[in-house]
């Protein structure tokens, strides 16, 4: 029997940082630094039935999954007002049924009413902050691409090398195949402005921490909150007792 010793925290996040890239293609999300280092500390801190780099790893993957879906599918806060909509439609349906065959339904229906108009109001306001934030984080998004090159991971680029070697061939007889990107680039002569993009970006990112404050709808990236917030959810422990203690 072969035993091996659990690894360090410190290699643990060079572990994790080595598969950071394949979980970005798989969720089609933006993994941060910070979200890795968390996901090791946090797990090694709060989950003690498993061992470094397996939990860490777990932990992560859940993250962005929840950070992926947050993007696509409509949040758990908008659904449940619907739910209560639904609910209170459902009532009134039957309120007006009783009240059809002489039952006094008078204070029942009042309540009804109020509680339905309350939750259109409530359903619409969520709405309009869920529309908000989906178009900051479309917005943001798009530029982290075009900062990071489309956003395609490092370990996922296959080096020109290495392409020749397998294919037998001359690397200086290789050209790289003509993307999108250099196709608008040929077309639109304006010169792109990192500097622009990163003082935007900044902006948005501004906004969009106002428009969320301490309950975000969408997630535009996997970042230690979103690590936190998974830990919380497996053990019960508030986030924000976790984040103030590393």
């Amino acid at each position: 029997v072969v035993k091996i010793d659990e690894p360090s925290e410190a290699v643990a996040v060079l572990m994790l940082r080595g598969v950071a890239g394949v979980l970005e293609q798989h969720h089609k999300v933006q993994i941060l630094d910070e979200a890795i280092e968390a996901a090791v500390s946090l797990s090694h801190r709060y989950i003690p039935a498993r061992q470094l780099p397996d939990k860490a790893v777990s932990l992560l993957d859940t993250a962005c999954a929840r950070v992926a879906i947050s993007q696509h599918a409509t949040p758990a806060e908008v659904e449940d007002i619907m739910r209560r909509r639904q609910a209170l439609e459902v009532e009134r349906g039957i309120i007006g049924r009783e009240a059809a065959i002489g039952i006094d339904v008078a204070d029942r229906q009042g309540r009804v009413e109020t509680g339905l108009a309350e939750t259109e109001l409530t359903l619409t306001a969520a709405q309009e902050r869920w529309d908000r934030e989906k178009a900051l984080v479309g917005e943001i998004l798009e530029l982290r691409a075009r900062l990071r090159g489309e956003g395609v991971p490092l370990d996922a680029v296959e080096p020109p090398e290495a392409v020749a070697e397998t294919a037998g061939a001359d690397v200086s007889e290789i050209k790289a195949p003509e993307t999108d990107a250099d196709a608008t680039a040929t077309a639109d002569p304006s010169p792109p402005d990192p500097a622009a993009d990163l003082a935007r970006l900044r902006e948005l990112m501004g906004e969009l921490a106002e428009a969320q404050g301490e309950t975000p709808l969408i997630l535009p990236s996997v970042d230690r909150n979103a690590v936190a917030a998974v830990v919380q959810d497996w053990t019960g422990i508030p986030t924000g007792r976790m984040l103030s203690s590393q």
